[in-house]
C-alpha cells in the first residue's frame, strides 16, 4: 500500500505549503512569508536571486512584457564608432584625443572638422536640393544630421527569446539569451545643419523603419547587484557577444523598400517615390546603429525594471511572472506518476550507456521485475515506457517539470544503444540493426512519450487557477534584513496577513504559511481538478425515474464530474476540499478528507466488491528532520464509513465486513501513521537544490505555521 490513496493525497495537500520560497506577491495577504536576517545577507547576498534570475529569463511573460512601446528621447546623431577606432589604432594624430565611445561627436566642434567628416554621416546637399530649389545648397557638398528624434516610439511587435545562461559571480549577474525572432518598427527624423545654404528643410522624416530579424542572435544582460543598496541594479548593459550586428544588410536591404520619407520637398510629385527608393538605402545604412540602440534601450528597460524588483529596490516592488510551472507541481496524479518517471529515466539512462547518478530518484524503488534498483539497473526501457504510458493515462497530470522531464528524456531515448551484439555483424548489418533500434526509439517517442506531453499541456489549459504571480521582495528600513511575501491575485484576499508580525527569536531565515490563504488555495485546486487525480468539484450522481441514485451493472456510480482519486483498485470523489485548522485543545492541526461514491470492483468471483463514503480525519503535529526536509511523524488517524452508505462487503451484513473494514483499516491509518516528508532540502522536490535546512524550531498555531531555517555549512544565502 505503498502508494494508498490517502498517503498520496495528504502528502500533496501538506507540500504545498511548503514549496513557495522564491516566490512574492503585490497582494496584501501572505500565503507565504520569508524572513531572511542581515547575518545572513552578506556580500554574496546576490546568489539568492539566482532563482528568481532564471524563472524570468524561462518565463513566456517575458517576450510579453517587451512587446509594448518603448519612447525614446533625442539623440546626437551617431558617429562612424568602427572607423573611429581604426584611425586611432593606425595613430592618426587628429584622433589622438578623441574618445571614440563618446556621444555626440559630430557636434563637437573640438575635434578637427576634417576628422569629423571622416567619421560622421553626410547627407548629400544635392538630395536635399532636388530638381526644384536647384542653387539653394550655395555650393555646400554635404550636409550633416545634427541630431535624431523619434516621433514615433519603438514597437517591439513580436520578439521570441531562448535563454542560454543565467549566471551570478559576485555581484555581476549575466543572462544571455537567444533572440530567435523579432520585428520592430520605430520612426526618426533626422534634424540637418544647413548652415551656409538657403534650404528651407531642415528636417527628413523616416517613418516604418521596420527591420524584421533575419536570424538568431545572441544578446547578454550584465548589471551589478546589490541587494543592501538604494539601487540595487547598476552598470546595466546589453551586449552581442558576437559583435555581429542586430541589423544585417539583407534587413537593411528589405527595410529600405518600405520607409516613407517626408520632408523633401525639392522633388515634383511625380518623382517622389523614385527619389525615395534612392534615398532610402542611403539614409538606412547610418540608421544601423541607431535602431540597435533603440533595440538595446527597450531590452534595456524592461530588464532594469524587472531586474529591480527581484532585487527589491528600496520600498517594495512587484513583477509579474508566470505561476504555471509554480501551480502545476500540485495535485494527486503528479505525486502518482513520479516514481514511474524516475524508473524510466533510468532505463534510458541505462540503454544509452550513460552512467546513472547515485542519488537518481530511481534509486531504491521497486522494479516489478528487477527488484530494487541500483546504479547498474538494466531494466527494458520499451517495457518502462509503455508503463509510464500506461500511469499516466487518464490522470490530471499537470507538472511542468514532469513535462521537462520527458522533452529532456526523448533525447535520451534516441541515444540508444543497439543490443545484442557479438562483433560478427559486417558493416552492412551493423547498419541495419543501427536503423532498427533508431526506429524503435522514434515509436516509443511518438506512441507513448509524445501523447503525454500532449495530455500535460491540455491538462494545464484546463486548470482554471491565476496564470500570473507577482513578484516583490524589499530591504527593510531599518538595514536589519530582507522581506519577501507570497500570494495568488486570484486567490488572496484584500485584507493583511493576521500574523504578519509573528516571528521565532533569532532565526536566520524564518517561513510562515497563512493557513487561512492556504485553505483558499486549496478551494481552487479543488474547483479546477489541479488537486485531483482527474476530474474536478463535486461528483453528481446520476438518478433514476424513482430519484434513486444509478449505478451500472457491476454497482459502481454513473454520474458526471467530480474530483476522483483512485489507489488500490478503489475509485472515489473528494466530496469538498480540505481544509486545515488548529485544535487549541490538542495543539495539533487537523484536516478531513471527505470521499463519496468510492467503489472497487469484484477481485475474484464476484467477492471483494465494496463501495461508500468515507470521512477521514488526521491531526498531525510538524517537526524538522535532521536533513532540512518537514515531517509529519506518527499523526493521529481515524476513519469511518458514513452511516447509511455502506455498500456489498461495507454493509454490516456483508459475511466480508470484519475483513474488508481490517483491510481498509490496515491501509488508511498504517500507511498514514508511518509519517510524512515534506521534501524541502533532501533534493526530492521543487526546492531540492536550495541551500537551506531545517534549524529545528517551529512555531505552530490557530491560522499559520512557522519554521525557522538557515543556510547548509559554506552556503552564504537561501536560493
Amino acid at each position: 500500500m505503498k502508494h494508498s490513496l490517502l498517503f498520496v493525497l495528504v502528502a500533496s495537500l501538506a507540500f504545498v505549503a511548503h514549496a513557495q520560497e522564491d516566490c512574492v506577491t503585490q497582494c496584501r495577504s501572505e500565503l507565504l512569508r520569508v524572513e531572511v536576517s542581515n547575518t545572513v545577507l552578506n556580500q554574496q547576498s546576490a546568489q539568492s536571486l539566482l532563482p528568481a534570475l532564471r524563472a524570468f529569463s524561462e518565463s513566456d511573460s517575458l517576450s510579453t512584457l517587451l512587446q509594448r512601446d518603448f519612447p525614446l528621447a533625442d539623440i546626437p546623431f551617431p558617429h562612424n564608432k568602427d572607423t573611429c577606432l581604426a584611425r586611432k589604432a593606425d595613430g592618426d594624430p587628429m584622433f589622438a584625443n578623441v574618445n571614440c565611445s563618446a556621444i555626440g561627436l559630430c557636434n563637437d566642434t573640438s575635434i578637427d572638422e576634417i576628422a569629423r567628416k571622416r567619421i560622421c554621416f553626410g547627407l548629400p546637399c544635392a538630395i536635399i536640393e532636388g530638381t526644384l530649389n536647384v542653387g539653394q545648397c550655395q555650393g555646400v557638398e554635404s550636409i550633416a544630421p545634427s541630431s535624431l528624434s523619434f516621433p514615433e516610439p519603438v514597437r517591439i511587435q513580436n520578439i521570441k527569446l531562448t535563454p542560454r545562461s543565467v549566471e551570478l559571480n559576485g555581484e555581476n549577474a549575466r543572462l544571455c539569451f537567444t533572440i530567435n525572432e523579432l520585428d520592430v518598427t520605430l520612426g526618426v527624423a533626422l534634424n540637418l545643419n544647413t548652415t551656409g545654404t538657403n534650404l528651407t528643410d531642415t528636417r527628413v522624416g523616416i517613418h516604418n523603419v521596420n527591420p524584421i530579424l533575419d536570424g538568431p542572435r545572441e544578446a547578454c544582460v550584465s548589471a551589478k547587484i546589490n541587494l543592501r543598496s538604494s539601487t540595487p541594479v547598476t552598470e546595466l548593459k546589453i551586449e552581442t557577444p558576437s559583435n555581429a550586428p542586430f541589423v544585417s544588410d539583407d534587413m537593411i536591404r528589405a527595410a529600405s523598400s518600405r520607409l516613407r520619407i517626408d520632408g523633401i520637398t525639392g522633388y515634383p510629385a511625380a518623382d517622389i517615390a523614385a527619389v525615395q527608393n534612392e534615398i532610402a538605402p542611403v539614409i538606412f545604412q547610418p540608421l544601423r546603429d541607431t535602431v540597435e540602440t533603440a533595440v538595446k534601450d527597450a531590452l534595456g528597460q524592461v530588464f532594469q525594471t524587472q531586474i529591480n524588483a527581484i532585487a527589491g529596490a528600496g520600498s517594495k516592488q512587484s513583477m509579474s511572472v508566470e505561476s504555471s510551472s509554480m501551480m502545476s507541481e500540485f495535485g494527486i496524479s503528479n505525486f502518482m506518476v513520479t516514481d514511474q518517471l524516475a524508473i524510466t529515466e533510468c532505463a534510458a539512462l541505462s540503454a544509452a550507456g550513460r552512467p546513472i547518478p547515485p542519488d537518481h530518484a530511481c534509486i531504491g524503488l521497486n522494479d516489478i521485475f528487477e527488484g530494487p534498483i541500483t546504479t547498474a539497473y538494466k531494466g527494458r526501457l520499451s517495457s518502462e515506457i509503455q508503463s509510464l504510458n500506461r500511469a499516466s493515462r487518464g490522470l490530471n497530470v499537470t507538472s511542468e517539470s514532469i513535462k521537462q522531464r520527458l522533452i529532456a528524456l526523448r533525447e535520451v531515448v534516441l541515444a540508444r544503444r543497439t543490443e545484442f551484439l557479438d562483433g560478427t555483424e559486417t558493416p552492412e548489418e551493423l547498419q541495419t540493426r543501427n536503423e532498427w533500434t533508431l526506429l524503435d526509439a522514434n515509436l516509443d517517442i511518438n506512441d507513448y512519450l509524445n501523447p503525454i506531453v500532449e495530455q500535460i499541456s491540455t491538462n494545464q489549459l484546463r486548470s482554471q487557477l491565476p496564470s500570473m504571480l507577482e513578484i516583490h521582495n524589499s530591504i527593510s528600513s531599518d538595514g536589519l534584513g530582507r522581506d519577501l511575501a507570497i500570494a495568488l491575485p486570484g486567490v488572496c484576499t484584500d485584507r493583511a496577513s493576521p500574523h504578519a508580525n509573528r516571528s521565532i527569536p533569532n532565526c536566520p531565515v524564518q517561513v510562515y504559511a497563512d493557513l487561512n490563504e492556504f485553505n483558499i488555495l486549496l478551494q481552487r485546486m479543488w474547483e479546477s481538478g489541479r488537486l485531483c487525480q482527474s476530474g474536478s468539484g463535486r461528483f453528481r450522481q446520476d438518478r433514476d425515474e424513482y430519484n434513486q441514485p444509478k449505478y451500472n451493472e457491476e454497482g459502481a456510480p454513473v454520474g458526471t464530474g467530480g474530483c476522483a482519486i483512485e489507489s488500490d483498485g478503489m475509485l472515489c470523489y473528494m466530496k469538498a476540499p480540505p481544509q486545515l485548522s488548529w485544535d487549541t485543545a490538542t495543539r495539533k492541526y487537523k484536516t478531513k478528507v471527505s470521499l463519496e461514491s468510492c467503489y472497487r470492483g469484484p477481485a475474484f468471483l464476484g467477492l471483494g466488491r465494496f463501495g461508500g463514503d468515507f470521512d477521514i480525519n488526521m491531526a498531525f503535529s510538524p517537526a524538522a528532520c535532521d536533513n532540512g526536509d518537514f515531517c509529519v511523524q506518527n499523526p493521529d488517524v481515524n476513519w469511518n464509513v458514513v452511516p447509511g452508505s455502506g455498500r456489498f462487503a461495507l454493509r454490516e451484513s456483508s459475511l466480508f465486513h470484519e475483513v474488508v473494514n481490517q483491510g481498509l483499516n490496515d491501509a488508511i491509518v498504517g500507511s498514514l501513521s508511518n509519517g510524512m516528508r515534506l521534501p524541502l532540502s533532501s533534493g526530492t522536490g521543487p526546492l531540492g537544490l536550495s541551500p537551506l535546512v531545517s534549524e529545528g524550531r517551529v512555531d505552530a498555531g490557530p491560522g499559520y505555521f512557522g519554521a525557522c531555517l538557515k543556510p547548509k555549512e559554506g552556503s552564504a544565502v537561501p536560493e
